[in-house]
């Protein structure tokens, strides 16, 4: 299973080439950050889906900058769209999961988004782990954490999980910001049940034009003994 995370920055950059740079990579699950929020969110994530090949698994308030798109082979089960704690003056965050099934492999993929404040990245990543283990199944989680892996939300997220481009990575793995990267702050953390055989970051001219980002794609499968 082929799974892709990207902050597309609203689409304000070059839609067009995200479009393009998601049909490329032929991804079977993509977690969304900085999803289009403020006119028809739904609508704009079913029109994105569309152009890209891809069909919505969630998408839309009450966390609208977050969506999660999957191949039209890919089975969707239960959703989860959950806001976290908000302070004023910030930016809502929030959680959204999906149930997935492709082949031998059923899982529940996350996206989320972390903030700019330390501390309340902190505490979010401690919501986000009890949500995600609340459902048994293995966990994939992606998403633009805005931090590195030094830092204690990052830790807490990794722990007991892989990180992916850790585990199979290719490259630098720095996703940020898109012309010149220097820092990783875009992850995917695989769960221990599953295997990771590949992760890289693409580039490109059509990744620099689409966002301020980096894309990261993680192939992942079940361990041969556990099929």
């Amino acid at each position: 299973m082929r799974v892709v995370t990207w902050n597309v920055r609203s689409l304000r950059d070059s839609r067009a080439d995200v479009v393009d740079v998601l049909r490329t990579l032929n991804a079977d699950v993509v977690c969304l950050q900085e999803m289009p929020r403020f006119a028809a969110p739904r609508r704009e994530a079913a029109r994105l889906a569309a152009d890209c090949g891809l069909v919505v698994a969630s998408a839309g308030p009450p966390v609208a900058a977050l969506g999660i798109l999957v191949a039209p082979r890919v089975r969707v089960g239960a959703t989860l769209r959950q806001p976290l704690p908000w302070a004023p003056g910030r930016h809502r965050r929030g959680l959204v999961r999906a149930v997935v099934e492709l082949g031998p492999v059923r899982a529940q993929v996350a996206t989320v988004h972390l903030g700019l404040d330390l501390e309340e990245r902190e505490r979010h990543a401690r919501i986000i782990r009890t949500r995600l283990r609340d459902n048994r199944l293995p966990a994939v989680l992606a998403g633009d954490l805005n931090e590195t892996d030094t830092f204690p939300a990052w830790r807490l997220l990794a722990d007991g999980m892989q990180d992916a481009w850790l585990v199979a990575g290719h490259g630098t793995g720095r996703t940020f910001s898109t012309a010149r990267p220097r820092r990783r702050i875009d992850a995917v953390f695989v769960d221990a049940a599953l295997s990771v055989s590949s992760c890289e970051v693409p580039d490109g001219d059509e990744v620099t034009r689409a966002s301020d980002h980096r894309p990261v794609v993680c192939d992942v499968g079940w361990l041969a003994d556990t099929v």
